[in-house]
């Protein structure tokens, strides 16, 4: 798998202008089954590994962003 995402990241095409859009929202959707569009953090569990590592990394005021790369077939 690691193997993989160096290839894939080698063709790596970033986002026009240079910028990755926060997703901060999609992530707490996806992980706690948030409404789209929520980024209030106040009361979320902290049970799994996923979830205190998500959480800690915005409480830090880090955010999380989207990506895209894609890897030249033969």
């Amino acid at each position: 798998m690691c193997r993989a995402q160096r290839v894939r990241d080698r063709g790596a095409v970033p986002e026009p202008g240079g910028d990755r859009p926060d997703c901060d929202s999609e992530v707490l959707e996806f992980v706690f089954a948030r409404p789209p569009g929520t980024t209030n953090t106040s009361g979320l569990p902290r049970r799994t590994t996923l979830q205190k590592t998500l959480l800690n990394h915005l409480d830090q005021g880090g955010h999380w962003h989207m990506g895209r790369g894609w890897t030249p077939l033969p």
